[in-house]
């Protein structure tokens, strides 16, 4: 019985058989070929011209031709290269020595030269691709998340195992906010996703941003803008993957995206390049078919949690968004920037009016909740109807008391990336002001 338990566990590590096939053409980014018994997800192995070879990924077939997306440059292919099909997914292995780590999409350690510093011990070995936990498996979000942001505890408390989307322009200083998050939220490992940055700013997140006390329990996957479109969205799933592994080791894992809107978008470009047709915003319906099923691979299972906080870029002159309307139905809740706030000298530029985390009442007591609604209705008001005083209308009871508030409550809201505050300190504050506010309101 021993024997065949170990053979059992052998087979799933067994190398698969594998078919092979010929280039037949190239189209852009894709590759179309011949390869027979081979199936979508497949990992597949292009040779060059010279003898090298590119990895790819099959991501959709016609009759006989299968369309293929390479993971580097299609330099060096010719008409009737050999083409040979793995047979299974791309999977990948993967220790604990990986955390305080930069990967590629492979999960393979980089450095400034590019290559592995170090091949760790194989403890496991994943595959990028998996499904969410079962609906019914997975326990209430019921404990609450210390982010050490004022705005956020206070006004918009997480929960461990919740998924937050957060919306941002250019420049509002989101990637400020991860850092800060990153750094002092109350969880065993960080892994943080960089989808689509320019090269320079890899780096000023990993120092400034995120910075070595972050970095120590981190870590960082990274396809930055330059990398083919299926390396950037294969990065999201094996940060994804590394977040999934942590999880089922019992550990609480915060899982940055920074940003689901890029890998959206090469998952669009990869959809277009296989003859996909758009349809809203020019996103085909595979992105709107992906996208639930990576987000819902976040959150809590009887092991762990994965608390996902995915960034969205928004554009200011566009007056609907599909994909970011489409993205707010799945989530758990979302934390919007403003860019106004930003110039006001508010940091971070968190717009409470519009921010909403839908676990937040089953996270706080009635008299938090209070509190926070009490704040909340401040900020609405001074956003509603600050002109007012600009035309010189008069202020009843309420917005003046609301706008003698105003400095004190902002102050309270801005946070310096270094600095951070317990909930205690951040509901004290807090309650102080919004007990002002009522007291003067109602005179």
């Amino acid at each position: 019985m021993s024997l065949l338990s170990g053979l059992a566990q052998e087979v799933p590590r067994a190398e698969r058989v594998r078919s092979g096939g010929r280039v037949t053409s190239v189209r852009g980014p894709v590759v179309f070929a011949t390869i027979p018994h081979t199936s979508i997800g497949d990992l597949c192995v292009i040779e060059r011209r010279d003898g090298t070879s590119i990895r790819s990924q099959v991501v959709s077939f016609q009759e006989e031709q299968v369309c293929l997306a390479p993971f580097d440059e299609l330099d060096g292919i010719s008409p009737g290269a050999p083409v040979t099909s793995t047979g299974s997914p791309f999977a990948f292995d993967i220790s604990d020595e990986i955390v305080g780590r930069v990967v590629n999409c492979f999960a393979e350690p980089i450095t400034v030269d590019d290559v592995v510093t170090q091949k760790s011990e194989r403890i496991a070995r994943i595959q990028a691709s998996q499904p969410p936990p079962h609906p019914l498996e997975r326990p209430l979000i019921s404990t609450t998340l210390e982010t050490g942001v004022t705005a956020i505890d206070g006004l918009c408390t997480l929960g461990y195992g919740q998924r937050v989307g957060l919306f941002a322009g250019a420049g509002v200083g989101k990637s400020t906010l991860l850092g800060m998050i990153s750094r002092r939220s109350a969880v065993d490992i960080s892994v943080i996703a960089l989808i689509g940055e320019r090269g320079r700013e890899v780096r000023e997140f990993l120092e400034e941003s995120l910075g070595p006390e972050g970095m120590r329990r981190a870590v960082v996957v990274v396809a930055t803008s330059d990398e083919s479109p299926i390396r950037r969205s294969l990065a999201v799933e094996t940060a994804t993957a590394i977040a999934e592994y942590f999880r089922h080791r019992g550990k609480r894992v915060l899982l940055l995206v920074d940003s689901l809107t890029r890998a959206a978008r090469a998952l669009r470009e990869v959809g277009l390049a296989a003859g996909e047709l758009p349809i809203r915003q020019g996103y085909t319906a595979s992105v709107y078919m992906k996208l639930p099923k990576l987000l819902e691979r976040a959150g809590t299972t009887q092991h762990g949690s994965i608390t996902g906080i995915y960034t969205v870029l928004t554009n200011g002159e566009v007056e609907v968004d599909p994909l970011g309307e489409e993205i707010k139905s799945i989530l758990d809740g979302h934390i919007v920037l403003d860019s106004k706030l930003a110039e006001r000298g508010v940091r971070p530029a968190i717009d409470l009016t519009v921010s909403v985390s839908r676990v937040m009442s089953r996270l706080r007591s009635a008299k938090a909740l209070e509190i926070a609604q009490t704040v909340r209705e401040v900020l609405s008001r001074l956003k509603r109807d600050r002109d007012l005083i600009l035309f010189g209308g008069t202020p009843d009871a309420a917005l003046k008391a609301a706008l003698d508030i105003e400095g004190r409550l902002i102050a309270a809201l801005t946070q310096r990336p270094d600095e951070a505050h317990t909930v205690q300190h951040t509901d004290t504050v807090l309650a102080k002001l919004a007990a002002e506010y009522r007291a003067a309101a109602l005179q």
